[in-house]
């Protein structure tokens, strides 16, 4: 009998500390849960059993994803129950709130690296260096001011794809990810993705794991 009332108040502990946490959130969007669905047929069902609970409204966010945002209103069910009861229905892989997302301001000189050959770098930032265009650049130190990288908000590290012609892997200035969970040259699908050795990434077009030392890719 111990064992089970202090399990009930752990759990009502957790509970309560949850609702406090979501209550006090300043940058939730009230009434706005984002759900990712297993099929798309599953999105009727969901419509059908909230549209009495305050469901007002469905967006979608990506089709093919199946991730929808679903409004309800917000003074007629509790946030934090509409939540835990989209996250145990079966029809639903993950639910979270909807958060307002700020950009942090930054300087110019907070974003410019230091390396002595980065204003040649025109397709970086184009300030017309070169008697081109200005701003005809794909905004990296705008980009910077949002990250430079690192880990993302739950631990994960941020990963950059690049779909190029090829990159100098041994660049000093590039963080080029491995595959460690595959051996190199041993001819063998060693993670079991379906790429042998694609321990340095995958060239699609020749499909092999030889990724070419190219300078377009690698600028």
């Amino acid at each position: 009998m111990n064992k089970i009332l202090r399990l009930s108040w752990l759990l009502s502990m957790m509970f309560s500390v949850s609702l406090l946490f979501s209550q006090t959130e300043t940058n939730l969007r009230q009434g706005e849960f984002m759900v990712q669905l297993k099929t798309t047929s599953d999105l009727q069902v969901i419509k059908d059993h909230y549209q009495n609970q305050g469901l007002t409204d469905i967006e979608t966010i990506s089709e093919r994803f199946r991730i929808y945002l679903l409004k309800f209103d917000n003074l007629r069910t509790g946030q934090q129950a509409i939540l835990q009861n989209l996250k145990l229905s079966e029809k639903v892989i993950n639910a979270q709130f909807n958060h307002t997302l700020e950009l942090r301001e930054a300087q110019d000189n907070d974003t410019i690296p230091n390396d002595p050959g980065f204003g040649f770098q025109w397709g970086l930032q184009n300030t017309g260096q070169s008697g081109g265009l200005i701003d005809a650049d794909i905004d990296a130190t705008e980009a910077w001011a949002i990250t430079k990288g690192g880990l993302t908000s739950l631990g994960d590290t941020i990963v950059v794809a690049v779909v190029d012609g090829g990159s100098d892997t041994d660049h000093e200035d590039l963080d080029f990810k491995r595959n460690w969970d595959d051996i190199p040259n041993n001819n063998i699908d060693d993670d079991h993705n379906g790429y042998k050795d694609d321990y340095l990434g995958w060239n699609a077009y020749y499909n092999t794991p030889v990724v070419p030392d190219h300078p377009h890719g690698t600028h």
